[in-house]
């Protein structure tokens, strides 16, 4: 059971809205009761795709890019239109709403006064179960690539089913919220006025280190800006075979949406380096780039050791890829190395 309570949204556009309490009682949802209250949201599955991937180890920005490549062949809208999350820890899979949408539901229960905690996929929050559920508005199958349909186009062997009731169901631990990103929930306090005051003077206090910190803090996001503007221009570049204008993000994006900037190429190669990747230990890929022209990965790595490009390029050659290293160096107390990644080695 989830540990907040729970608003289940009818997936029929007149539908009822339905509440389930943390005792597990299911009844008719009602904004003057809930006002305020922060609660959990089911989405109709209708609205979510997940799908396992196969991204190897590197940084959440590079991975949402990796992430976008992996599912362009399977959904039918611009990427740039879509929300990704990404599982985290053992978690190997992504889910992909539309934002339009998510935002939309998002508003118009933000203006009922509710707080809005974790959003689910209604095939994902239940907890995997041996049958079909067949409801009134959905089928729902669940586990971990589950999925939910209209029941309109339910095979005629579902007809038989007993339907499914809210109050049975129960909430599944390992289900991935929607509420990431862009759309992660906003933090407020929430403090009377006597905790305002010592948080006030702790400030004060403290006013004087964080001056002293205030120039360096500035330069770090100069910078990180900086590298961002960087790589997007070099993204441009690489969608296009243009120079980047002077506003490469927006151009990206239409590069995107009028013409893939991976081929059906990029998804084996992913599967290979992350194979490779599997074999060693603690190398991380800090960027990646793919060449569709050479059908090959361009990557930046972090390793532990001198020895574990080597390392690499042998685990490598068992996942039938070519890994060939450029020279590792240490770069602010860390090893770093170029290389390139394709398919094609010996097995």
């Amino acid at each position: 059971m989830s540990q907040r309570p729970t608003l289940i949204l009818p997936s029929a556009p007149d539908g009822a809205a339905l509440f389930k309490d943390i005792n597990g009682a299911v009844a008719p949802f009602s904004p003057d009761v809930h006002i305020g209250q922060l609660i959990d949201i089911v989405l109709p599955g209708q609205m979510v795709r997940i799908y396992v991937h196969a991204l190897p180890k590197m940084r959440e920005r590079e991975k949402q890019a990796a992430a976008r490549f992996t599912i362009e062949d399977r959904t039918g809208a611009a990427l740039d239109e879509q929300h990704i999350v990404i599982g985290s820890g053992a978690d190997s899979r992504l889910a992909v709403i539309d934002a339009a949408a998510l935002r939309k539901t998002i508003a118009g229960l933000e203006a009922q006064s509710l707080q809005i905690a974790d959003i689910y996929a209604d095939f994902d929050w239940i907890a995997p179960q041996e049958q079909p559920l067949v409801f009134e508005d959905r089928i729902i199958f669940t586990g971990a690539e589950g999925y939910t349909i209209d029941p309109n186009w339910a095979e005629d062997d579902l007809a038989s089913v007993v339907p499914a009731t809210w109050d049975a169901l129960s909430f599944n631990s390992a289900a991935l919220s929607l509420r990431q990103g862009a759309f992660s929930r906003r933090s407020g306090l929430n403090l009377p006025f006597a905790a305002l005051s010592k948080i006030a003077a702790l400030l004060a206090i403290a006013s004087v280190s964080w001056l002293s910190l205030k120039w360096a803090q500035t330069s770090a996001v100069r910078a990180q800006a900086d590298d961002l503007k960087t790589q997007t221009a070099s993204l441009y570049a690489q969608a296009t075979g243009q120079a980047a204008p002077a506003n490469p993000a927006l151009a990206v994006t239409r590069a995107v949406k009028n013409g893939p900037v991976a081929g059906s190429n990029f998804i084996p190669l992913l599967a290979s380096l992350n194979a490779a990747l599997n074999q060693t230990d603690n190398i991380a890929v800090q960027t990646m780039n793919f060449d569709k022209n050479k059908s090959q990965l361009n990557l930046r790595l972090i390793y532990p050791s001198f020895e574990s490009a080597g390392e690499l390029e042998a685990a490598a050659r068992r996942s039938g890829g070519v890994f060939r290293a450029g020279g590792v160096r240490e770069q602010n107390g860390i090893l770093i190395g170029d290389a390139t990644f394709e398919i094609g080695g010996p097995s």
